[in-house]
C-alpha cells in the first residue's frame, strides 16, 4: 500500500499525459475519509506492535531471573558437594531446669567476741592459746596484781574512816540534841537567856549537818571500794561465751594502756560446729531471693566436695565499690565435722527457681548461626511477618529442612547455664537441632 502511494504521487505531468494518450484515465485522488480510515490503521497497528514489544522483554526479564535463582540453587548445591558440609545436631530433651544465683564469700562464725584489757598494767600471765576451748568466765590472761590490790586496801582504808566519822557525827548529834532539850526548859524557867537557847539550837543544826556529811563520805569511800575490788577483778581477762580462741595478740610481760579504747587481744568464736556464709550478691539478682532458700557451696579446701547451706537472711543496706552495687546474703552452715573454718572463702550457688520434666535445649544450640548463604530459602529471606520478639522470647533454635537451616519458632524460658527450657508448636523431645557445621578440602 505504500509502495502503491509512494508511485502514485511520484507520477509526473508527463507522465500522466502519456497515461491519458494511451487511452488509460488517471487514478482518481482518494477521498479525505478514506485517507483518515488509513492513518487510524497506522495507528493501531503500530500500537499492537509495541505491546507485544512489551511483553516479549516482560517475558524475557522472568526467564533472567528464573535462570539467575537457578543458577544461585545449582552454585550453593555444587558448593556445598564441594565443600563437604556436614552439619551437626543433637536431640532436645525433657528434664529438670534448676534456676541458680552464683555468688562469693567468706564463711564467719555466728558470734564472736573481742575480749581486751578494760584495766591498764602489765601482763602476768597468758593462759590460752590458738584454738583452745573455752567456757564462759574462763581466765584467759591476767594482769600483775600489786597495783590494783593496793588500790583496793587504802579503799577500805578510806571506808573504815569514814564509817568512824559517821560514828563520831552521830554522837556528836545526840549530844546536840540533849543540850537542845535542856536548853528550851531552862529557857522557859527563865534560868539561861534567849541567847543561850539560840546557840544550843545552832549547835543542834551543825551537829546534824556534819553527820549528813559523814554519812556522804561514807558512800563515796564504800564506791571506791567498789571500784578497787572492779579493777581487780578486771586484772583477769574472762571470756564471755563458750567457744574457741581463734586470736591471741598478747604475751607476758606486754604492757597494757586501756585509755580511751580497750585493746584487742583475744578473739573467741561460739561453737564452730555452726557457721555462717556471707556472700555479696548482684543487685541484679537480689530480687530473686527468699529466706529459706537451699545452696550449696564449695571451698578451695575441698574442691571436690558440695556444702549444704540455707538462706537466712538477704541485708536492705546496700554496698558499694567501685560503682558496683551489691547486697549481703548470710547462709546457714552446717559444720559438725569442724573441716570448714572462718575466713574460707566459698563459691556458692542459691537455688531460685526449679522446674521438672520441661522441653529444653542445650544452649550450644541457642549460640549457633548457620552461614548466610545456607539458609533456607535463599541468601536474602524475610523475616516472618508479626510483632517483635522481645530477648527473653526470641527464638535461636535451628532445624534442618530439605538439607537447609531454619529457624524454629520457639520461646526460651528458665536458664541454669547449660540447658534452655523450650516452649514451641513445632519442636518436641527427640527433635533434631543445629548446635554447629564442618567443611571439606574442595575438591
Amino acid at each position: 500500500m505504500d509502495q502503491a502511494r509512494s508511485s502514485a504521487g511520484d507520477l509526473t505531468p508527463s507522465s500522466r499525459g502519456q497515461a491519458s494518450a494511451k487511452g488509460q484515465a488517471p487514478e482518481a485522488p482518494r477521498s479525505s475519509s478514506a485517507h483518515r480510515s488509513a492513518e487510524i490503521e497506522d495507528v493501531l497497528g503500530l500500537s499492537n506492535s509495541r505491546r507485544w514489544q512489551r511483553l516479549a522483554w516482560w517475558a524475557g526479564a522472568g526467564a533472567l531471573v528464573l535462570a539467575s535463582t537457578a543458577g544461585v540453587l545449582a552454585w550453593r548445591n555444587a558448593r556445598d558437594a564441594d565443600d563437604g558440609i556436614r552439619w551437626q545436631q543433637v536431640e532436645l530433651d525433657r528434664g529438670p531446669i534448676v534456676v541458680k544465683v552464683s555468688a562469693t564469700g567468706s564463711l564467719a562464725p555466728k558470734r564472736s567476741v573481742s575480749i581486751g584489757a578494760e584495766v591498764s598494767g602489765r601482763v602476768a600471765e597468758v593462759l590460752v592459746d590458738h584454738n583452745d576451748t573455752v567456757s564462759q568466765g574462763q581466765v584467759l590472761a591476767r594482769l600483775e596484781l600489786d597495783t590494783f590490790t593496793n588500790n583496793r586496801r587504802e579503799a577500805q582504808a578510806s571506808l573504815h574512816a569514814a564509817s568512824t566519822d559517821v560514828a563520831r557525827s552521830r554522837a556528836s548529834l545526840h549530844e546536840a540534841e540533849l543540850n537542845a532539850t535542856q536548853a528550851e526548859k531552862l529557857a522557859r524557867s527563865r534560868i539561861i537567856s534567849e541567847t543561850e537557847l539560840v546557840k544550843s539550837r545552832t549547835a543542834l543544826s551543825v551537829a546534824k549537818a556534819a553527820l549528813r556529811s559523814a554519812r556522804a563520805q561514807l558512800s563515796i569511800a564504800k564506791i571506791r571500794v567498789e571500784q578497787a575490788e572492779d579493777q581487780l577483778e578486771k586484772a583477769a581477762m574472762t571470756s564471755p561465751i563458750d567457744g574457741t580462741v581463734l586470736r591471741r595478740a598478747v604475751e607476758p610481760g606486754n604492757t597494757i594502756a586501756a585509755t580511751l579504747q580497750a585493746p584487742e587481744l583475744f578473739v573467741v568464736a561460739e561453737d564452730l560446729r555452726s557457721m555462717t556464709l556471707e556472700l555479696a550478691i548482684d543487685e541484679a539478682d537480689v530480687g530473686a531471693l527468699a529466706v529459706g532458700q537451699s545452696a550449696s557451696f564449695t571451698v578451695d579446701a575441698w574442691p571436690d566436695r558440695q556444702f549444704p547451706a540455707r538462706l537466712t537472711k538477704v541485708f536492705y543496706a546496700p554496698t558499694t565499690v567501685d560503682a558496683v552495687v551489691t547486697y549481703t546474703a548470710e547462709l546457714e552452715v552446717d559444720n559438725r565435722e569442724l573441716r570448714l573454718r572462718p575466713g574460707m572463702t566459698a563459691t556458692a550457688e542459691i537455688v531460685t527457681r526449679t522446674h521438672q520434666d520441661v522441653l529444653r535445649a542445650p544452649n550450644t544450640a541457642l549460640r549457633f548461626t548457620p552461614p548466610p548463604d545456607d539458609v533456607g530459602g535463599g541468601g536474602f529471606q524475610l523475616g516472618r511477618p508479626g510483632p517483635r520478639k522481645t530477648r527473653a522470647s526470641r527464638s535461636a533454635l535451628w532445624v534442618l529442612r530439605d538439607e537447609a537451616p531454619v529457624e524454629a519458632d520457639a520461646s526460651l524460658g528458665d536458664t541454669d547455664g547449660y540447658f534452655t527450657a523450650v516452649t514451641s508448636s513445632e519442636l518436641s523431645a527427640g527433635s533434631r537441632v543445629l548446635v554447629g557445621f564442618s567443611k571439606g578440602e574442595k575438591r
